[in-house]
């Protein structure tokens, strides 16, 4: 192999390196707006940002890239929808002192991903206090009013499961005529959610479908979907519920994203 073609496979490899790289750190903001008529006691718009998925991954050091940019935003409610840490690298702190950051900014929201369920019982329980003791409102199975117009619900992922009743007695004790805003790690499960007429559900678990198709909304694999899922990233309508799937922040299993940049959820709720 003559001296020219190796430069020249070397140049393709540095840029094949960078474009991954960017592809991975480089924070997008999808926004979305939405109106509802029960939304009738807000004078300005609420501004929710939604992280999912971080998988124990830092943008910078202690993660002060991340914490610019939702700073930047000065949202009113912060929510996070599971997979915060990672069950095969496990390393709780990070997410703690992200938390300690987050709280400052705004009320911030956390429901369980499939990740920390699979932590050891005691891991998962001291960390769940550990954030609750930040100031970090847990939302597993439970529900609370945000304002007058709005409530929030948190489904603990062990009980996505039409057998399980838990998700049936917190809706039995919400006022439906209040918005009504579910934090529910995983997307797939739009139907049944959408059963109990909640109108904005937050999910992530699908990565994005972690390898995009260029200038479409279709991803390659996403967990529990399989190739080609059907929800990845976005947002989707099911009756009268909106879902809006976050691409999420980190990676997993397979350790790169490709035409799917870490993804920060920007929603504007007005009447």
């Amino acid at each position: 192999m003559n001296k020219k073609r190796i430069i020249i496979i070397l140049i393709v490899i540095c840029i094949l390196l960078c474009c991954v790289y960017y592809g991975n750190n480089a924070i997008t903001i999808s926004e979305y707006t939405i109106q509802s008529d029960k939304l009738v006691n807000i004078d300005t718009p609420i501004k929710i940002i939604h992280l999912s998925d971080l998988h124990n991954k830092e943008f910078g050091k202690d993660n002060t890239n991340l914490l610019e940019l939702v700073k930047k935003e000065a949202p009113d409610i912060i929510v996070i929808t599971g997979d915060f840490i990672d069950s095969s690298r496990t390393d709780t702190q990070v997410a703690i002192d992200l938390s300690k950051k987050l709280v400052e900014i705004a009320d911030v929201y956390y429901v369980c991903g499939n990740h920390e369920k699979a932590l050891n019982d005691n891991v998962l329980w001291e960390f769940e206090e550990e954030i609750r003791g930040i100031g970090v409102n847990v939302m597993n199975n439970s529900f609370c009013e945000y304002n007058e117009d709005i409530v929030i619900v948190g489904l603990d992922n062990d009980s996505l499961s039409s057998d399980d009743k838990s998700f049936e007695a917190i809706m039995e004790n919400v006022d439906s005529q209040k918005y009504t805003i579910l934090l529910a790690h995983e997307p797939q499960e739009i139907d049944w959610y959408a059963s109990y007429g909640v109108d904005l559900v937050l999910s992530g678990h699908a990565h994005g479908g972690q390898i995009r198709i260029p200038f479409t909304n279709i991803g390659l694999i996403a967990p529990d979907q399989g190739f080609f899922p059907k929800y990845t990233a976005g947002e989707y309508i099911v009756d009268e519920t909106t879902m809006i799937v976050s691409r999420g922040l980190g990676n997993s299993i397979i350790p790169v994203r490709v035409f799917n940049q870490p993804d920060i959820v920007k929603i504007m709720l007005s009447n």
